[in-house]
């Protein structure tokens, strides 16, 4: 948190939030748009502890709330039990990011809520969260834009609701700062790709270092790229397989979030709170919807060793397990679930 408070001061005292960390170079103090700041300002007004405390009671709250959601959306029997399963399946890969009061809790709740109102069909309630996961980190672009393309109908309220958000900053600091701060925060984000370490991060650059390969920035961005069209062409093939909307929320939303741990620069291992209630919620809907405890049993199994294995392998490799396990844990949940999806016959 005490990077949220230093951007907070810096925001309402006039300077510069985004400036450089002695670790070394393209490492910052600050990676969020200035809305976080804003957002984040009644925390810093109490004393800290109160401050620390009250902010992961709210980000576990809304993410056991988004939870809920999802579960009154896809069960219509059973849904305490299906709420359990879920939740037991998603907190042993989400306690890291709870633990560190990491804003990727947050997007993982918003997550939910997108998906949840995408399913009803609630146009203006799922860009209203789109909106405001931009405040919070502009991560979910990627989700943002497979939904956008698969559910058209989202694309108007969604630019009302983005320019609200852009626009929020000039309504607590005058023009010429916010501007600055936007194009320091472009600036920043754009030189990024050139001086990240690739090998520190659990995306498929840090399997690629840890096979012996490297990625130079181009490369790097050739791949992402090449990977998005072809999450892209999963996502609108996808859809065409159910007239279930509920169904083709989950498959977005699914897609988004497996590209996002993937490909995303920099991906941490405590990331992976994003995709974990996916997991748990494809885990809980093999085995209560579907009957295919084969399926859900591998899911389980896939978090089971994400919680266990690094901690297991630590006196050997250290960090570098969990940076190559996790994204190899993603490409396997991937590939369950695109089997399953395409080759499925029947609305079951």
């Amino acid at each position: 948190m005490g990077t949220y408070c230093t951007a907070t001061d810096l925001f309402w005292n006039r300077a510069d939030m985004y400036q450089p960390k002695e670790v070394g170079p393209g490492d910052t103090a600050f990676v969020y748009l200035p809305q976080a700041a804003i957002l984040f300002t009644p925390f810093t007004l109490m004393p800290r502890v109160c401050g620390e405390v009250l902010f992961r009671a709210l980000m576990l709250g809304l993410l056991a709330h988004g939870i809920w959601r999802v579960t009154q959306t896809f069960f219509s029997r059973q849904r305490d039990l299906a709420f359990l399963l879920l939740s037991l399946v998603a907190m042993p890969i989400s306690l890291g990011a709870l633990r560190n009061a990491q804003a990727n809790v947050l997007l993982a709740a918003i997550s939910l809520y997108i998906m949840a109102a995408l399913a009803g069909q609630k146009y203006w309630s799922a860009a209203l969260w789109m909106g405001f996961s931009v405040v919070v980190k502009p991560l979910l672009i990627p989700l943002i834009g497979l939904a956008v393309l698969s559910f058209p109908a989202v694309l108007v309220p969604l630019l009302v609701t983005m320019s609200a958000a852009l626009a929020l900053p000039f309504l607590f600091a005058a023009p010429d700062y916010v501007i600055n701060q936007y194009a320091l925060f472009w600036q920043m984000v754009t030189g990024y790709s050139a001086t990240v370490e690739r090998w520190r991060y659990a995306d498929i650059s840090g399997v690629i270092y840890f096979l012996g390969g490297d990625l130079s920035p181009w490369l790097s961005r050739i791949l992402r790229f090449g990977a998005g069209l072809v999450f892209l062409a999963l996502a609108l093939f996808g859809i065409r397989k159910t007239k279930d909307v509920a169904r083709q929320a989950l498959w977005i939303g699914t897609l988004g979030g497996t590209y996002l741990m993937l490909f995303n620069l920099a991906t941490e291992k405590n990331s992976y709170v994003i995709i974990a209630p996916f997991l748990g919620l494809w885990a809980t809907m093999f085995f209560q919807l579907w009957k295919d405890k084969l399926r859900g049993g591998m899911i389980v199994g896939l978090v089971a060793s994400m919680a266990l294995l690094p901690t297991i392998f630590w006196s050997w490799l250290h960090n570098r397990f969990g940076i190559v396990w996790f994204p190899l844990m993603m490409i396997m949940f991937l590939g369950l679930v695109v089997q399953w999806w395409f080759c499925q016959t029947t609305e079951e």
